[in-house]
């Protein structure tokens, strides 16, 4: 169960989540999403993902047989589900949904809570100093300001060389990189409902066409 793309994706669309759910249902919801943010309150460690999969699998339960075949939640249950269950897990994703759940729901949602939470996530992932690699400055590199007045490149945009795949220039341009840098470094490391996983984890895959596609349909559906 990768119940991470599954919070993510119900964090996403929770407001129309509840429009298929009656009262008690969306208590019981409610209910399931604080036991989830209680459980990960602290630092996820690869042994919490267990629990907090099983909560995600009663999430799960709940609300899919009440929800339309298309909806993109219940896209991301069918997704979620196929993936193996008992095996030792990344810990980034469940932060990552576990932050937006906690900024969007939990805590109530403010532009700039929502800003401070993103951010912080996006920074912990693996990043270069763009001076670190040969491609660290391109026009169509995802560069992240610190808090110090730095600069980070996430490091999924580079080859073991330090040369940028030409796959993520273009997806980068095609979502322009230049106006929301923190817009499509969050495309490229959140999880995906309709490839399954986060994009920057499917680069040297096979599955560039799906990659390009997914972008293509991010800027239409803008």
């Amino acid at each position: 169960m990768n119940g991470a793309l599954l919070i993510t994706t119900l964090v996403a669309n929770l407001a129309d989540v509840r429009t298929h759910l009656d009262d008690d249902q969306s208590r019981e919801l409610d209910q399931l999403l604080a036991r989830l943010g209680a459980a990960g309150e602290a630092p996820v460690t690869p042994e919490d993902t267990a629990e907090l999969d099983e909560i995600a699998i009663e999430i799960a339960d709940l609300i899919e047989p009440l929800l339309p075949r298309e909806h993109p939640v219940r896209l991301s249950i069918t997704t979620a589900m196929r993936w193996q269950t008992g095996a030792v897990v990344d810990p980034g994703p469940w932060t990552e949904a576990l932050s937006r759940l906690d900024a969007r729901v939990l805590r109530g949602t403010t532009p700039a809570r929502l800003a401070e939470s993103a951010r912080r996530w996006l920074r912990a992932a693996p990043s270069h100093h763009p001076s670190d690699v040969p491609d660290g400055y391109l026009p169509e590199i995802i560069q992240l300001d610190t808090d110090q007045g730095d600069l980070l490149v996430p490091a999924f945009q580079f080859d073991e060389e330090g040369r940028a795949h030409a796959l993520v220039l273009m997806i980068n341009a095609i979502l322009e990189v230049d106006d929301d840098p923190w817009g499509v470094a969050d495309w490229w490391l959140g999880e995906n409902a309709w490839l399954g996983a986060a994009p920057a984890d499917l680069l040297g895959t096979g599955r560039d066409d799906d990659l390009f596609a997914a972008a293509t349909a991010e800027i239409e559906r803008i």
